[in-house]
């Protein structure tokens, strides 16, 4: 999903009251939240796999 200020996340878990835990750690209400573009899915997806490969580096 996409934040008010442009920032794209993942929920991580929806509790009962409309509130979203992100894995940027932050929880916002739902209705913060809207669809982001393909471009934006797949320009995070590209920023995460590059820092979970830097985390493997020896």
């Amino acid at each position: 999903m996409k934040t008010r200020d442009g920032k794209v996340v993942e929920i991580l878990y929806k509790d009962e009251q409309g509130f979203c835990y992100c894995d940027d750690g932050m929880t916002r209400p739902k209705s913060e939240l809207t669809v982001p573009t393909k471009e934006e899915v797949l320009d995070k997806r590209k920023s995460n796999k590059l820092k979970t490969e830097e985390r493997n580096m020896p």
